[in-house]
């Protein structure tokens, strides 16, 4: 249980209030493997999207299928072809997990009018390759997702239950499952920052004090 909030959360702030998400329309999520993308995978798939989520090793190809993603590429190769290919040439939104570089391609993936959110910082040299004119025109929109915005600045606070709630019945009826893939005892905690670390993390991190 002490997994679920954070990931959650964020996965609930994009879906349900950066991209009104409805049944229907498609997302692309980036690092589809991770705590946070695992569990979107998941939610996006109750809310009815069609849902493709980038992984690279066979390990996480498999593991990503199995939570449930329609279809899956690799994020190592240009990403649009890989769509076509797929059946999906554009997407309604487009969720960044990694480290937003590739950001800029990204945004070629949506359609117009599409979204994409981020979870990092965007420095200068990032910001200075979007194609900030080409976002306009096409009426694209970028969300920042940070799940303790709201407690640090008191708004829409309760919101965050209202999303923890929704999760949590999700859970009890089994179309949610936590994902934990590696566990430690806190005497190993250095052992589960290298592993943070390393970016081949699948699912969660759980320490064990």
């Amino acid at each position: 249980a002490a997994t679920i909030p954070l990931v959650a959360i964020t996965a609930a702030e994009a879906l349900i209030d950066s991209f009104k998400a409805k049944e229907g329309q498609s997302i692309l999520i980036f690092n589809g493997a991770g705590g946070v993308g695992s569990f979107t995978i998941q939610l996006a798939k109750c809310l009815g999207l069609t849902v493709i989520a980038t992984a690279s090793r066979a390990e996480t190809i498999a593991f990503v299928k199995e939570l449930g993603a329609d279809h899956i590429i690799n994020h190592h190769e240009p990403l649009v072809p890989q769509l076509e290919a797929v059946g999906v040439p554009a997407v309604d939104f487009a969720f960044d997990l990694f480290d937003n570089k590739k950001l800029p391609e990204l945004l070629t993936t949506l359609k117009p009018g599409g979204s994409v959110a981020v979870t990092w910082i965007l420095d200068k040299e990032l910001a200075g390759a979007i194609d900030w004119f080409g976002m306009l025109s096409k009426r694209q929109s970028l969300h920042s997702v940070f799940m303790f915005s709201r407690a640090m600045y008191a708004y829409e606070q309760e919101r965050i239950s209202e999303h923890l709630e929704r999760v949590a019945k999700l859970v009890d009826d089994g179309k949610i499952k936590p994902v934990v893939k590696h566990e430690f005892k806190l005497e190993d905690i250095a052992k589960a920052h290298e592993l943070q670390e390393s970016g081949k993390v699948m699912g969660k991190i759980t320490v064990t004090i």
